[in-house]
């Protein structure tokens, strides 16, 4: 009796130790993560595509990263965004769009479907004629090292996040065809390496800003403002 009391007591004690560690690696990654998104998203409202991204990140990624892993916010950026935009129209938990490889979700993000990578860098995202219905999130600006983002056809809805102007890389922004709505943001005037913009077949409202004119490296502009 005594050795059995003292195995369930081992038993006991490693799993409170796994649970301590399991807790204290969550409150790391949701300080990491604070910074880039609203934190009662991340602990309050475990509905939110933040809060689940964050989950799968902790609890089911097969990679097993540390909150201190260099990827670690690019590969959240991404998990947000993909969940944004399709929400529903794909399983999450199914691995469509992570990989091709479908007995195995713990690939590197650059492997995942509409990615590409330089180095282990996305530089350009491409996600066209798809089945989405959902919108963009302010977490995109995570990804700094975006070239070319062109999210055609898949229904964006609501307004666009002022972060888009954290990608300082941009050198191409296609959003047409989607029923985005709202203004152009200004923070979008300051992408200075943006060569081409395309927001055609969206509701945009409001006036196009003189600062456009600023945008020297600018060859291609379609934008838009009244419902088409």
């Amino acid at each position: 009796i005594a050795a059995f009391a003292l195995t369930m007591l081992a038993t006991f004690m490693t799993t409170s130790n796994r649970s301590r560690t399991s807790t204290a690696s969550l409150e790391d990654f949701q300080h990491i993560l604070s910074t880039f998104t609203d934190a009662s998203l991340l602990v309050k409202d475990e509905n939110s595509v933040q809060a689940q991204a964050l989950n799968w990140l902790v609890n089911e990624d097969k990679l097993r990263l540390s909150p201190h892993s260099p990827n670690l916010l690019q590969r959240y950026g991404l998990l947000v965004l993909y969940m944004s935009v399709f929400q529903d129209s794909w399983d999450f938990h199914g691995v469509h769009w992570m990989s091709n490889n479908t007995d195995d979700k713990g690939v590197d993000e650059c492997k995942w479907d509409f990615v590409e990578c330089e180095g282990n860098k996305v530089v350009k995202l491409q996600i066209e004629d798809q089945v989405g219905r959902g919108t963009l999130p302010p977490e995109i600006g995570i990804l700094t090292n975006l070239k070319s983002l062109r999210l055609t056809s898949i229904s964006l809805t609501q307004s666009l996040p002022h972060e888009l102007g954290n990608l300082t890389n941009l050198e191409i922004l296609d959003l047409s065809m989607n029923t985005i709505q709202g203004s152009v943001p200004l923070s979008l005037y300051e992408l200075s390496t943006l060569k081409t913009l395309n927001l055609t077949g969206n509701q945009l409202d409001g006036k196009i800003a003189g600062k456009i004119g600023e945008l020297s490296q600018l060859r291609e502009c379609c934008v838009f403002v009244g419902k088409q």
